[in-house]
């Protein structure tokens, strides 16, 4: 934003215009010096046109501090990650008025609309508050305004800037209006855990009118490209034949009725707030989608030090995913659960309370060390017949996730990886976001590498 913090309302000349009242100031000073009545009259002709241009501006700084925008207060909820749309309504005569905000949120769309002033109502549903003495029309504009949320919190508007040039550009007027719009941004996890709050008999009013989200645990083999449809998840586009095509595909996949089921190793360490999220997210999506249809699932979950392992039935299982995944987010930022409605706070409190902040199983903090979690889930995958599905940030443990996953592709499993996208925008410095991205991208080449036969191993981006 340009305009000060200070003002509502500024006027000022626009670069063409200070250009054109240093041209024709050197111009009349040249003509009088020099006696040149060319020079001087073309001096004198840019400023009475500089003048007609900040009285123009003028007229559009007045009509613009008389200007109304509708609705005042705008209270939404979205998901990180999600974008969210809201419009707002601005009554405003003059043409060329151009509307900003503050970043991160962001214009648009921008329309105007023709405003009936004579019966002080609107044509377009924008309300006027005053009318012109002329009776003639004013103009409104609508605007529609953007929030692409990377992270979860609260995110305010508090201002909309108007911006309105003369006819030739040579003078700005600008003046700001008071809003207050809010936006949370829930964690990215989050309608996944009111499902399983839900699923568990924990659910809360809240729950309702959040959709499901797809959950990307359900299929693990790929089945074929189909032509994008409206309504099918980006995630799943395939970029070879799209680019192949020219058209847009996506990717298919066996949704695995047939197998026995999956152990889910889940890695509760992140290097911030973002890759915690999504690591999050993908631990309930694999959980939710295994245990849709009916199928065994095993949970280990990797604590560094310690490793713990959920098995039997699925509410127990279910269970153990929700306090894993509260337990690694709160370790990062203890903002998240600050975000929920009172009533999941208190449904998650119960639940936690209830697992005595264990997760049960097998398996125990006595000592066992990190390397032991990625032999237990091996064993317990080779014992049952399991599929594996890795969710974590593999810069901890690389050399681990690597030979555990080329172990289960020796043994003819599926397996699948779950990955944050950028956990490099975690580092705490442009130095730590380097070295992060330099070895994820070693990784994350290396991980399709570890598997024996193609088709064996799927990586997910998230």
């Amino acid at each position: 934003m340009t305009a000060d913090e200070d003002h509502s309302r500024r006027l000022m000349l626009t670069r063409r215009g200070v250009s054109a009242a240093l041209s024709g100031a050197i111009s009349a000073s040249l003509g009088i010096a020099c006696w040149d009545p060319l020079l001087s009259a073309a001096g004198l002709g840019v400023g009475a046109l500089l003048s007609s241009e900040i009285l123009s501006a003028s007229r559009l700084a007045r009509e613009a501090a008389r200007a109304e925008v509708r609705p005042r207060s705008v209270k939404l909820s979205t998901v990180a990650g999600e974008e969210i749309l809201f419009g707002l309504e601005i009554a405003v005569a003059g043409a060329g008025v151009e509307v900003d905000v503050e970043p991160p949120f962001a214009v648009v769309e921008q329309t105007p609309v023709d405003l009936d002033t004579d019966s002080g109502s609107a044509r377009n549903g924008i309300g006027v508050t005053r009318a012109n003495k002329d009776g003639g029309r004013r103009r409104g504009v609508r605007v529609r305004v953007a929030l692409k949320p990377d992270l979860y919190g609260r995110y305010r508007l508090g201002r909309v800037v108007l911006r309105g040039r003369s006819r030739l550009g040579a003078a700005e007027a600008v003046s700001v209006l008071d809003l207050d719009a809010e936006v949370k941004a829930y964690p990215r996890f989050y309608p996944l855990a009111l499902e399983a709050l839900s699923l568990l008999g924990e659910g809360s009013p809240e729950v309702e009118g959040w959709a499901s989200l797809s959950r990307v645990g359900r299929g693990v083999e790929y089945a074929w490209s189909r032509q994008y449809e409206p309504g099918d998840s980006p995630r799943t586009v395939d970029w070879k034949a799209t680019a192949r095509t020219s058209r847009l595909f996506v990717k298919e996949y066996f949704e695995g009725r047939g197998g026995r089921g999956a152990l889910v190793f889940f890695d509760g360490r992140a290097p911030g707030r973002r890759s915690a999220d999504e690591v999050a997210r993908d631990l309930l999506s694999a959980v939710l989608g295994i245990l849709a249809h009916g199928q065994e699932l095993v949970l280990v979950s990797n604590r560094g030090e310690s490793y713990r392992v959920a098995a039997g039935a699925p509410e127990e299982v279910l269970r153990a995913a929700l306090s894993e995944v509260f337990g690694m987010v709160l370790r990062v930022d203890t903002e998240a659960f600050s975000l929920f409605p009172p009533a999941v706070q208190s449904s998650l409190m119960r639940l936690l309370k209830r697992q005595g902040g264990s997760v049960g199983g097998v398996g125990g903090d006595g000592g066992i060390r990190k390397r032991d979690a990625y032999a237990e889930a091996l064993r317990l995958m080779g014992e049952r017949g399991l599929g594996l599905v890795y969710a974590g940030c593999p810069l901890y443990g690389t050399r681990e996730v690597l030979a555990m996953l080329s172990e289960a592709a020796s043994r003819g499993r599926l397996a699948r990886v779950m990955l944050p996208t950028k956990p490099w925008l975690d580092a705490g410095s442009l130095e730590d976001a380097y070295v992060i991205k330099k070895s994820w991208e070693l990784i994350t080449k290396r991980i399709p590498a570890v598997s024996g036969r193609l088709g064996a191993l799927q990586a997910a981006y998230a």
